[in-house]
């Protein structure tokens, strides 16, 4: 085997390493970011259910006080 042909070779290995490693943090960082995308989108659900649910306890408080929703506001 010729000394070219081992360098060669060796090179070839060592950038189709770095290509692949390359690639996989990419996938790595869109998975996280996906992730974070989505408990971010789960945490406003989250947040508007607990202020919708908030917003009954304020009608059915008022309800039984006899006082009307639009004039305790």
């Amino acid at each position: 085997m010729p000394i070219d042909f081992a360098i060669s070779q060796n090179a070839y290995f060592v950038i189709v390493t770095a290509i692949l490693i390359a690639l996989t943090v990419v996938f790595i960082r869109l998975i996280l970011a996906a992730t974070r995308a989505l408990n971010a989108y789960a945490d406003d659900r989250k947040l508007r259910t607990a202020m919708a649910l908030d917003d009954l306890d304020e009608v059915s408080e008022s309800q039984s006080n006899g006082v009307t929703a639009t004039s305790k506001r």
